[in-house]
């Protein structure tokens, strides 16, 4: 199968975190998209403990069949993408095509990573375009990165040895996790953005207080 692998600390949770997933479902035609919940993400700070964050995944995701929560992270307390997915190749060897989806945003700090070319011979990739990100991604692919990338002839994309970069644009919803954090400190009722079912386990749990 082809499975989209989602990483972050979804913190919490919200509507743009699935519109990403199914918009990448219906363009790449992938099977399953699994939201892999950081154990704790090491470029990031005031994180729930991650319990919380992963009880609200299994929340959020009841309704999407072909969307699943993953504590692969928590179980093995990897702290990094590139230990996550050398765990996937070698547990599921070749019953399953991996695709990593990331933002532009997010794919232009891929040097911060560890080991962030050994990447590259693990996954295939999926970037999809934030608002008011404006970089090509092939200058960042061939400039930037230095990867000696092959363009698709229909210009969505690239081969990279024997794995593939798609690129993918989404609507944005104009959401971010900091500012439903910050709507949640002041009192706002943040079910429009998280569900109403998410919102009442921050409610019921004081989180975010």
């Amino acid at each position: 199968m082809k499975i989209g692998i989602f990483g972050g600390s979804f913190n919490p949770i919200h509507i743009g975190h699935i519109r990403v997933a199914t918009d990448a479902l219906r363009i790449c035609c992938l099977d399953q998209v699994w939201f892999n919940c950081a154990s704790f993400p090491p470029h990031k700070k005031e994180v729930l403990p991650h319990h919380h964050r992963y009880n609200m995944l299994k929340i959020a995701l009841k309704g999407y069949p072909r969307l699943f929560p993953s504590d692969i992270d928590i179980k093995n307390n990897f702290l990094f993408t590139v230990d996550t997915l050398k765990y996937l190749r070698e547990t599921y060897k070749e019953n399953h095509e991996f695709y990593f989806l990331i933002g532009l945003d997010a794919f232009l700090e891929i040097k911060t990573w560890k080991d962030w070319q050994t990447l590259f011979s693990l996954t295939n990739f999926i970037i999809f375009n934030r608002a008011g990100v404006t970089v090509t991604l092939s200058g960042v692919l061939k400039s930037y990165l230095g990867l000696d990338v092959i363009p698709f002839e229909n210009g969505q994309g690239f081969f990279y040895k024997d794995k593939k970069i798609l690129q993918i644009k989404i609507k944005s919803l104009n959401i971010s996790g900091s500012e439903i954090r910050e709507m949640l400190k002041k009192g706002i009722d943040v079910s429009v953005c998280v569900g109403k079912e998410v919102y009442k386990y921050i409610e019921a749990n004081n989180l975010y207080r």
